[in-house]
């Protein structure tokens, strides 16, 4: 790292009469030593911790060191979750004291209670989906039998059904010939997505594997059964591909602070209220990949299938190429083409007794303008 202290000195001259040219020179030098050491170091960490930063760069190779425990949990985590991890950069958490509400909002019905603080995701089995409609909430309604480890959502919700047992017009969920085992996600899309007919893309889930990201609340009016709600992030595989939707919920329920109270009012009052749905959605997305001992290349391709008008139009039959060659020691990062809505910034790749495995990382984002909600439908596919 240069000392800035040092290097400004270098252009005084000297009170010997050195003349400030050669100062000019030791500061060229001096300043060209330090950028190459910190290059050096840059390339001993990715090297050390099998990470390539990619920052638009074009290619890069990754030196592959022994997997880390952690990173075989992570990466095994992963496979629960179809291969991807997601998370809200802008507001990955909601405030666990302040519910959203129902009915009129002089009632103060305070509807949906946090089950806990941070954002999660839900992965199981589609077994009914249908759309409720009222006024503007035209709710797409995923109900899911979670898959074992993410039957916890659910269980944390039993203490608040066994409390108010009885309370709300409707109760749990019986899917197939279970009893209390359904949970639900749930999202009022954008105005534009349901004129599309959006909806065609869930009709053929049934009995399908989805995943659901979003607030993880119980609602009080159908006896505190657990949802994630809204579910602003939600994927599954159809055809070895994935197809990742980013939902701005347009019920209008969650967008302003007067849509919520606090459920404690002694509790948090300097906080501010945050409401659930911000004007910009911008997702972090990791997608897990592995690489047999056998295997060349494996190419992954990025592409928009649908935004809204709304949003920047030079996105269109635009992909993004990702191909990941196995060198053995070491994986070539290539990137061909780009996408607006698409910034992969970070490949890590580790050597698990010769199976390669790591994830690649991107952020994508929809967002409100003029009053109008994003939405946004990804496509990444494996090309053979």
């Amino acid at each position: 790292m240069i000392v800035w202290k040092e290097a400004c000195q270098m252009f005084r001259p000297s009170s010997k009469g050195n003349s400030p040219n050669i100062k000019l020179v030791n500061f060229k030098y001096y300043l060209m030593s330090n950028v190459l050491l910190t290059s050096l170091l840059v390339l001993l960490v990715s090297y050390v911790f099998g990470t390539i930063k990619l920052f638009g760069q074009k290619d890069g190779v990754i030196h592959c060191s022994g997997c880390q425990e952690i990173e075989v949990v992570d990466f095994e985590q992963a496979q629960l979750q179809l291969s991807l991890q997601v998370n809200n950069l802008q507001q990955p958490s909601i405030d666990p004291n302040v519910a959203a509400l129902r009915f009129m909002r002089l009632l103060g019905y305070r509807n949906w209670v946090p089950l806990g603080a941070k954002k999660q995701t839900l992965c199981g089995t589609v077994a009914h989906y249908n759309i409720h409609k009222l006024g503007r909430e035209k709710d797409h309604n995923f109900q899911i039998i979670p898959h074992k480890p993410f039957k916890y959502l659910m269980e944390k919700a039993l203490p608040r059904k066994q409390k108010d047992l009885g309370e709300g017009i409707l109760n749990w969920h019986d899917c197939y010939d279970g009893e209390d085992n359904c949970m639900e996600s749930e999202v009022t899309p954008s105005e534009e997505f349901v004129e599309n007919n959006g909806s065609a893309y869930f009709e053929s889930l049934w009995n399908c594997d989805i995943c659901a990201y979003g607030a993880w609340v119980s609602e009080r009016l159908h006896n505190h059964r657990p949802e994630i709600h809204p579910g602003e992030i939600v994927w599954f595989k159809e055809d070895e591909a994935w197809k990742i939707f980013l939902f701005q919920d347009e019920s209008r329920r969650f967008h302003k602070k007067r849509r919520f109270k606090r459920i404690d009012r002694k509790k948090s009052k300097k906080r501010d209220i945050v409401p659930w749905v911000t004007d910009t959605l911008t997702a972090e997305v990791r997608l897990y990949f592995s690489l047999e001992e056998t295997e060349t290349v494996k190419a992954l391709q990025f592409e928009i299938l649908e935004a809204p008008q709304h949003i920047i139009d030079d996105w269109k039959g635009k992909t993004h190429l990702i191909k990941l060659h196995n060198k053995g020691a070491s994986i070539k990062v290539e990137q061909i083409g780009a996408s607006p809505l698409i910034s992969i910034n970070n490949v890590k790749v580790c050597d698990d007794n010769g199976i390669k495995k790591g994830y690649i990382q991107f952020v994508t984002e929809t967002y409100q303008q003029n009053g109008k909600q994003g939405y946004l439908l990804l496509e990444v596919k494996e090309i053979l």
